[in-house]
Order: C-alpha cells, then sequence, then structure tokens
C-alpha cells in the first residue's frame, strides 16, 4: 500500500523534528498497529522489530527516533498525523488515552 502526506502530517512532522526517512522506517518495519477513531490505525514498531533494524545495521539516531514515533494512517492511505510515543505506557499515544481522573 501507498501512503501519501496530508499538509496536517506534513507540518506535524516539522514540528517534531521527524524526518521523511523516519516515516518511511517505521511505515515499513511497524508491526504494532492499533485501531484509533474514525477508522484510522497507528503504525509503531516493536522492541523486536527495533532490535532487528539494529542488527541489520540501520544508524542508531535514526531507529531510536523511528522507536518514539508513531504514525496515524487513515482507512485510504493517508499519512494524517505524527505523534510522539509516551514512554513506558503502554502502545498508544498520549493523547490516544481516554480516561480522565476522578470523572
Amino acid at each position: 500500500m501507498t501512503f501519501h502526506h496530508t499538509r496536517h502530517s506534513q507540518i506535524r512532522g516539522q514540528q517534531r523534528s521527524i524526518s521523511q526517512a523516519v516515516i518511511e522506517m517505521v511505515l515499513h518495519n511497524a508491526d504494532i498497529e492499533l485501531p484509533q477513531a474514525r477508522e484510522c490505525r497507528s503504525l509503531q514498531l516493536s522492541h523486536s522489530a527495533v532490535a532487528a533494524l539494529l542488527a541489520e545495521g540501520h544508524p542508531l539516531n535514526l531507529v531510536e527516533a523511528a522507536r518514539s514515533s508513531v504514525l496515524i494512517v487513515g482507512c485510504g492511505g493517508a499519512l494524517v498525523t505524527i505523534v510522539k510515543a509516551a514512554a513506558g505506557r503502554g502502545t498508544r499515544p498520549a493523547h490516544a488515552r481516554a480516561w480522565r481522573r476522578g470523572r
């Protein structure tokens, strides 16, 4: 499947300093896929995918940037947005959690 950037994803990628090489690495090697709102899905690298990329000889800084990036992809192949993964809180991005304290 081919993916294309939306204007929103281009802006978010620039704001978060995520390069095109990182985006392509996640798109081609993501092995965690979770459903999101409005028929979108999130793509992310697992620990085993990161280990495989490092074993293949990919640069450490590129693999680390890909590990911490989550791509939200629409059903038509549009890259909707790019977010940073929440460290230590599972595989969902920080903004995707639906909980509120005291409610």
